[in-house]
């Protein structure tokens, strides 16, 4: 079986990553407050295209893109872990 080596700044590095990715989505979550206080149903329906402003509309897609970068990231570690199990074994 294949040994595990972690050190201490394999620790420091994925704590300083996991709180960039949350300090990120704090970030981008309180820019899309605004849409929420400044909501008008004469606009178009909630959360639609049409009913934000130009500033929303660049969060909401920024929002989705670190999505979708969050995504292949999860991914990426659930396949690393799965190739560590089966060349342990």
């Amino acid at each position: 079986m294949k040994k595990l080596k972690v050190s201490i700044w394999d620790v420091i590095y994925w704590i300083a990553l996991l709180t960039t990715d949350a300090m990120i989505y704090m970030f981008l979550g309180l820019m899309m407050m605004g849409y929420d206080d400044n909501y008008s149903s004469d606009k178009g329906e909630y959360w639609s295209w049409e009913s934000m402003n130009h500033t929303e509309k660049l969060f909401d897609m920024a929002l989705i893109g670190w999505n979708i970068i969050n995504i292949i990231f999860l991914i990426r570690i659930i396949l690393k872990i799965i190739r560590f199990f089966r060349s342990s074994s």
